[in-house]
């Protein structure tokens, strides 16, 4: 699902409902799933999504930087993979998002245009597998 999020992203800068409700539909039945095994707790849901709300809060701070969908989507990722792995996905992503940026403020500037904004999707998913690769 985050590898079609990003797509839309990347095509269209947004994130449509019907794959954010997709998304959240599946997390939602594992989540269940994890807590008909006791593997996880309600608690524990409710912690992990933290870093999405913290996502969702600067989204109204800088609104023409993040989107709200951003945060979103981290919500979910969060409620799917629990506290500890949604912040290293965070900061994966974070890392990979100041690479980018790094090479694509330097190339926009010696062709002298000016940079267009980047999705954030790509880079959570590219956080989440990174992840799962690691773990």
């Amino acid at each position: 699902m985050l590898i079609i999020m990003s797509i839309s992203d990347i095509l269209t800068k947004t994130i449509p409902v019907i794959e954010i409700i997709l998304m959240n539909i599946l997390v939602m039945f594992i989540f269940a799933l994890r807590l008909y095994r006791q593997e996880t707790t309600i608690v524990e849901g409710m912690i992990s999504t933290i870093p999405g709300l913290i996502l969702c809060l600067l989204s109204y701070t800088f609104p023409k930087d993040i989107g709200i969908g951003d945060g979103i989507v981290m919500i979910i990722v969060g409620i799917g993979k629990g506290f500890s792995l949604c912040c290293l996905i965070l900061m994966v992503s974070c890392i990979c998002i100041f690479i980018i940026t790094c090479v694509y403020l330097l190339i926009s500037w010696i062709n002298g245009r000016n940079p267009q904004k980047m999705p954030m999707i790509p880079f959570i998913t590219i956080g989440a597998f990174g992840v799962e690769m690691l773990i």
